[in-house]
């Protein structure tokens, strides 16, 4: 049965991969109805975009189908998502589609050991460590999310985890500037995902769950002490446009508040306030049209 971390990591691969190209969530194939997680198949994305996303970016090289598993799959789960695989090829190969046979890429939190050794699988060379492929022509890839290693091309990945590899993860997402594709891609689907738990209430919420809320309360109010920083600095900032402009006695231009907040982030809102308050007009208007570097 689906959970919320099934949807939480379908939206997360969605959002960081359709810049990329075409990315279908809970795919149906045919025999029998059954759905992939994810289906991608890449588009005019950049290279730089791809490379920014990691570990996700590089399997998402070619067209591939992801399948997410919160509690460690056995072999007959990890059966299960090859049988969707072979199916959605079938499809392919009935519709004389050009596309080439896609990867099938199973994503689990823990080491499905019985799959491992069913499909012969061994460590991908040249990747990551906990990536496996087995050893036939199946296309299956096993990534074993507690075994990565706890680095940046890994984040988006590792955010899928459990325990302490996701409260690393979290604290990794934190140390990045706001405006990284991480933070701008897992951040809303976070801040969802906890306040969907939230709304249940306790004796609603299953162990996961609670482990979830427990794992995202630091991050959350690092989340919200930042969002109320920028906010407050945004809010200085305006003032001090407006006063600055009050005693010009008139509107500033679009270089001129580029300048000035420049001025702002360099100098600090005090140094700023200290010249509109003791400068004169004449002063204000020279100091605002002069840019030499030494005035900054």
């Amino acid at each position: 049965m689906a959970t919320p971390f099934d949807r939480f990591a379908k939206d997360l691969f969605q959002e960081a991969l359709a810049p990329l190209g075409e990315v279908q969530v809970e795919f149906e194939v045919s025999v029998e109805p059954q759905r992939i997680d994810v289906l991608f198949v890449p588009g005019a994305g950049s290279e730089a975009a791809r490379a920014a996303l990691g570990l996700v970016g590089r399997m998402a090289q070619g067209p591939c189908l992801f399948e997410f598993f919160r509690r460690t799959p056995d072999v007959e789960r990890v059966r299960d998502c090859l049988r969707k695989h072979l199916n959605f090829r079938h499809v392919q190969r009935r519709r004389a589609t050009s596309a080439s046979a896609p990867a099938l890429w199973v994503l689990s939190t823990g080491r499905p050991e019985g799959a491992l050794v069913a499909f012969a699988a061994f460590p991908l060379a040249g990747w990551p460590a906990g990536v496996y492929a087995a050893t036939s022509d199946l296309g299956l890839h096993l990534v074993v999310i507690a075994e990565l290693p706890r680095d940046r091309s890994t984040l988006l990945v590792r955010l899928l985890g459990a325990g302490e590899v996701q409260r690393r993860a979290l604290d990794d997402l934190r140390a990045l500037p706001p405006t990284s594709p991480e933070r701008t891609h897992a951040a809303p689907l976070l801040l969802r995902l906890r306040s969907q738990f939230l709304h249940r209430g306790p004796g609603a919420r299953s162990d996961d769950e609670e482990e979830f809320i427990v794992n995202t309360q630091e991050w959350f109010e690092a989340y919200n002490q930042k969002l109320r920083f920028e906010g407050q600095k945004e809010g200085r900032a305006e003032g001090l446009r407006h006063m600055f402009a009050r005693r010009l006695g008139r509107t500033l231009s679009e270089p001129e508040i580029q300048l000035l907040d420049e001025r702002i982030a360099t100098l600090g809102a005090e140094a700023i306030e200290d010249l509109i308050l003791d400068g004169t007009t004449a002063d204000l208007a020279r100091w605002l049209a002069d840019h030499d570097p030494a005035a900054r």
